[in-house]
């Protein structure tokens, strides 16, 4: 018999102001892992200046990203590809609290962003 595999996941892309940071998940439902799942994360960035938007990613007190430069989409309205896109991926408990903190580098504002797919285990 067939397991039926519900996939949830949530796009989140707020602006950032020259200089900013923001914890972008801070909260969201998706601050905490709703229910034991295999997690990706996956930041990204619209700005086409490589390295102007850094991310910082935790599950708990687990660093899976520092200050490290995203994904850069230039072209509006496209989104990280699954599961090409998709490099931070967690097992995590129910409760355990996602963190990713993006910070625009530039002197002007960009949008940056995030998408969270969750596949319960």
């Amino acid at each position: 018999m067939a397991q039926l595999t519900l996939v949830t996941g949530k796009t989140i892309v707020p602006t950032l102001t020259a200089g900013s940071a923001l914890n972008i998940v801070q909260g969201s439902q998706y601050e905490y892992i709703p229910f034991h799942a295999n997690v990706r994360v996956a930041p990204f960035t619209r700005d086409a200046t490589e390295g102007g938007c850094l991310a910082t990613v935790y599950f708990d007190t687990d660093l899976m990203l520092q200050e490290s430069p995203i994904l850069s989409l230039a072209t509006a309205g496209t989104f990280p590809k699954y599961p090409d896109d998709f490099h931070l991926v967690r097992d995590c408990l129910q409760g355990t609290r996602l963190n990713v903190t993006l910070r625009n580098t530039t002197a002007g504002t960009i949008v940056s962003g995030v998408v969270i797919h969750l596949e319960p285990i």
